[in-house]
C-alpha cells in the first residue's frame, strides 16, 4: 500500500506541473537545477571535509543529498496551494526535484566505483 500511495503522490505532483508554464524559462530552469546541485553537493562536501572525511566520501554524501525530492515536492505543493509560488516557478522547482533525484544513482556510481565500494566494505 505504501508504494501505491507514493506512486499516486508523485503522479499528483507531476500532473500539476505544466511544462508549458515555463515558456521561455527553460534556461532559468537549467540554472535552478545547477544551483540546487551545487548547493547540495558543495555544502555537504565542505562540511565533510572539515570533519575529516576523504574527498570521495564527501562527494558521495553530497550526491546523496540530491535524493530529497519527495520532501521538496511536498513543500512545493503546499507553496502552490497557498499562492506563494506561481505555476511557472512551481514547474521549475518540480523539474529540479525530479532531475536531481534521477541523476543521483548514475553520479554516485561515478564517484564511488565498484572497486572502491568493495575495498571500503573490507575495512569495516
Amino acid at each position: 500500500m505504501g508504494a501505491r500511495s507514493l506512486d499516486w503522490g508523485l503522479c499528483w505532483h507531476v500532473r500539476r506541473t505544466s511544462i508549458g508554464a515555463l515558456g521561455v524559462n527553460l534556461g532559468l530552469t537549467a540554472i535552478v537545477i545547477a544551483v540546487a546541485i551545487a548547493g547540495k553537493v558543495g555544502g555537504a562536501f565542505r562540511g565533510d571535509r572539515i570533519t575529516g572525511f576523504d574527498v570521495r566520501n564527501s562527494l558521495a554524501l553530497g550526491c546523496l543529498l540530491n535524493t530529497r525530492g519527495l520532501v521538496e515536492l511536498i513543500v512545493l505543493n503546499v507553496g502552490l496551494d497557498l499562492g506563494l509560488l506561481s505555476p511557472a516557478l512551481f514547474s521549475m522547482m518540480v523539474i529540479m526535484a525530479l532531475v536531481t533525484t534521477m541523476i543521483t544513482t548514475p553520479v554516485l556510481r561515478v564517484v564511488l566505483p565498484e572497486e572502491y565500494r568493495r575495498t571500503a566494505l573490507k575495512v569495516f
